[in-house]
């Protein structure tokens, strides 16, 4: 069975470009297909909670687990479509250069949203069933205008790099 990949915005903000840019349009085809032979789709919660039960630390960034605890990334995605979950999200929620920089990791950006996504699917095509993979998009990590003074005009910079490359890497 052909699986879908999809991008589900954390971000009010991001909502109009995805929508326009069709990065949410794949999101449709795969709860379609999930839907077909039921009237709910599960999904997965809880992503911090259980990497903290792997053992991340409080000012550790999950991001880099990716490529420093793999197999604790691949721990975590197969607890979802083994409890029954139909949807997972990628391990990306704070790939973004704002976030990344307090860890001096602001360099991996692409390659640790890749590899998220690489992740996600390679656990989803192991099972028989449609899983659908889906990439998310965290916050920067930044208090955004009028509280702080990171400009609402920039912010978009911090994301609209992470569905492309979510995108590019696992075509639907």
């Amino acid at each position: 069975i052909k699986k879908s990949f999809d991008y589900i915005p954390n971000c009010g903000t991001l909502q109009g470009y995805l929508e326009s840019a069709c990065y949410a349009c794949p999101l449709t085809k795969g709860l379609e297909k999930v839907l077909k032979n039921k009237s709910w789709v599960w999904a997965d919660g809880a992503t911090g909670t259980n990497l903290f039960r792997l053992g991340l630390s409080a000012w550790d960034a999950p991001d880099l687990w990716n490529k420093t605890a793999h197999n604790k990334i691949k721990a975590h995605h197969r607890g979802s479509p083994d409890a029954g979950s139909d949807l997972f999200l990628t391990n990306s929620f704070v790939a973004n250069r704002s976030a990344l920089k307090l860890h001096g990791a602001e360099k991996y950006t692409t390659e640790l949203t890749r590899v998220s996504a690489e992740t996600g699917r390679e656990i989803a095509d192991g099972y028989n069933n449609i899983v659908i993979v889906a990439g998310c998009i965290g916050p920067t990590g930044e208090l955004m205008e009028p509280m702080e003074t990171f400009p609402t005009p920039s912010q978009s910079r911090y994301f609209m790099g992470k569905p492309r490359v979510l995108k590019r890497v696992v075509p639907i």
